[in-house]
């Protein structure tokens, strides 16, 4: 029985000692480098700590991408150790209060990457510096696979329905005419080959008709530069 007792004492006294001395600050700039690696986008964390047994919670989450800043709820994300000592990436990310909000996987070997993402009405904060703030609610869920770095080599497909609240802007600024229109957007979205196309995008505004776009690309060139695809092609599509 004391033996027993000893050990247990033991493996907690580790435990704790492994939680003080792991590199967090390490696993967060590690996690920092390869999102922007992969997308053209500035993250931020402010912080990173233990959440028990054996994740990583990370607090104070931003998204940056002109002209855009997007406040994500606190994740925590949790690795399989075994795959990594075998020089694999297995990762898991959701939702620190409300898991089924946000549930995220991430892969990775020698031969190719994978990444499926799952929102359930997560609400996020959106905002243009001294400008203007909202709020959106996001539902939908993306599957993406590619090999290497290369934009080209991306293939996968999406859905998502976002939904936007009120619209507050700051002292003598207007607000986009775009986010005075809609309030409501739709798509389903495959990527393929360095390109990104749109097979059904729904635009909903309150006391507007409904505008649909079907299929039509966007290219991913140019992305790598921590742009957006080339819009100018609205222009040219045809309304249904």
């Amino acid at each position: 029985m004391y033996i027993f007792g000893y050990s247990l004492l033991a493996l907690v006294l580790f435990y704790l000692f492994l939680l003080w001395q792991f590199p967090y600050e390490g696993i967060k700039r590690a996690i920092i480098q390869s999102l922007e690696e992969a997308v053209p986008l500035t993250l931020t964390i402010s912080q990173a700590r233990p959440s028990l047994p054996f994740k990583i919670s990370l607090e104070e989450i931003q998204l940056k991408s002109q002209p855009l800043v997007i406040q994500l709820p606190d994740v925590a994300v949790g690795a399989n150790l075994w795959k990594f000592f075998l020089g694999q990436t297995d990762i898991k990310v959701s939702d620190l209060k409300t898991a089924h909000r946000l549930q995220g996987e991430f892969k990775a070997d020698t031969k190719r990457s994978w990444m499926k993402m799952r929102l359930n009405n997560l609400e996020v904060k959106a905002s243009s510096p001294n400008e203007y703030t909202f709020f959106l609610r996001v539902s939908g869920e993306m599957t993406l696979q590619w090999v290497g770095e290369s934009y080209d080599k991306v293939s996968g497909q999406a859905w998502t329905l976002i939904q936007r609240g009120e619209v507050q802007a700051g002292q003598g600024k207007k607000i986009p005419i775009p986010l005075t229109l809609f309030d409501m957007l739709r798509a389903e979205i495959q990527v393929q080959d360095g390109n990104l196309m749109v097979k059904k995008l729904v635009l909903s505004g309150k006391g507007m008709k409904e505008i649909i776009l079907q299929d039509f690309q966007l290219p991913l060139s140019g992305l790598e530069k921590g742009g957006f695809p080339d819009l100018s092609l609205f222009s040219q599509i045809p309304l249904k």
